[in-house]
């Protein structure tokens, strides 16, 4: 066979590969995003012929990844099998690094929260061992560990996790990456054209998605400029959205803003924290900090918005899940006082866990035994 035409078929049956693993994955999204679905209903869900889903299905059934529950009358045919995930398959795990802390999530393997442990930022370097633990916690023995998740900002070094210790695939993101996987597994805007996820943490960034499928992820956007000429960041620039943005950011703007007051912390997250309880009591220190904030955020989403025209901006992130209720809405006036498109809408995520660690965890689920369909591991 001439060398051309070697390459032409290899390239030909990668992108068949290609094609079968996208199908897979749509096919099982479907199934978390229903709980339980028939094959017609996944079919019609993931835009994928009957035939395609059945197969898809029968696939998964061998993998151990999904299971038949219960009938549904058909018309007089046949009754359709309703397909929902396995979740006695095993344990997912989903860390997320913080500066001064580690919050590990411990999954089944439908996404269901098990249990969550919180240790000091000190523990990076043995992070496995954290990991074990917080496994042995919720009950379950770490051969049973299928995947686990790691989401660290770029800027954080020192993580390590040896996977000879948990004896699993380790997969690693960044945290916006990880949030807008959870968009797409787990949120109601999962089938948005075009959706921008936006996380604020120890830094911020933003992922675009576009057709159900993660476009970019633009953790440059953190490095926008919101004010010219402002606050210096990391990077070497001045100022950047994560100057502001990120719980570092809101500390330095808590120490500018309300000097004087008792809001500013010896931490970020302690800061984000107290910003939090002095906003439900209506401080005005705190109130004017989030003015401030939010016209940040309002100024770096306009941005977005007016390059990308998504249909959707989700906002996430644990600094979000504390100030998302008071955030969202001064956002919101920032963007309309630009008269970018009105019919955007910009909400918090209402993905109902912490979606970093859902999302690292789907990320390892996804990178591993879902696109391969391993054996079951019983």
């Amino acid at each position: 066979m001439p060398h051309q035409v070697r390459r032409r078929a290899a390239g030909t049956a990668s992108g068949m590969r290609n094609i079968r693993k996208a199908h897979r994955l749509a096919v099982l999204r479907e199934i978390y995003a229903a709980g339980a679905a028939t094959r017609r209903d996944l079919a019609a869900r993931a835009g994928v012929s009957v035939a395609t889903a059945s197969n898809i299905v029968a696939e998964l059934i061998r993998g151990g990844v999904v299971r038949e529950t219960s009938y549904e009358d058909s018309d007089g045919g046949r009754p359709r099998g309703r397909i929902t995930v396995d979740a006695r398959r095993g344990a997912l795990v989903g860390v997320e690094v913080r500066a001064a802390s580690i919050h590990i999530d411990v999954y089944d393997v439908a996404l269901e929260p098990r249990t969550q442990r919180i240790v000091p930022a000190t523990s990076r370097r043995d992070l496995a061992h954290a990991v074990s633990a917080a496994v042995a916690q919720a009950g379950i023995d770490t051969g049973r560990v299928i995947g686990v998740g790691i989401a660290a900002p770029a800027g954080l070094h020192g993580v390590w996790v040896d996977p000879a210790v948990l004896r699993a695939p380790v997969h690693v993101a960044e945290p916006a990456a990880a949030a807008a996987l959870a968009e797409l597994w787990l949120g109601p805007s999962r089938h948005a054209t075009n959706l921008v996820s936006v996380t604020l943490a120890d830094g911020a960034g933003a992922t675009v998605m576009v057709g159900g499928a993660p476009l970019a992820t633009t953790g440059g956007w953190g490095h926008t400029t919101v004010v010219l000429d402002g606050r210096p960041c990391w990077c070497g620039r001045h100022g950047c959205a994560e100057a502001y943005l990120g719980a570092p950011g809101i500390l330095r703007s808590v120490r500018e803003l309300a000097a004087g007051s008792r809001l500013a912390r010896d931490t970020p997250d302690a800061t984000v924290r107290e910003l939090h309880r002095a906003m439900r009591d209506g401080d005005p220190a705190a109130a004017a900090v989030i003015e401030a904030t939010g016209r940040y955020l309002g100024i770096g989403v306009a941005r977005l918005v007016s390059v990308i025209d998504p249909d959707a901006v989700t906002l996430n992130g644990w600094v979000v899940g504390a100030l998302g209720r008071w955030l969202v809405p001064a956002a919101r006036e920032e963007v309309t006082r630009r008269r970018w498109p009105s019919n955007v809408r910009i909400e918090a995520s209402l993905v109902p866990r912490n979606a970093v660690t859902a999302g690292v965890a789907a990320a390892a689920l996804q990178a591993g035994w879902v696109v391969d369909v391993a054996p079951s591991r019983r």
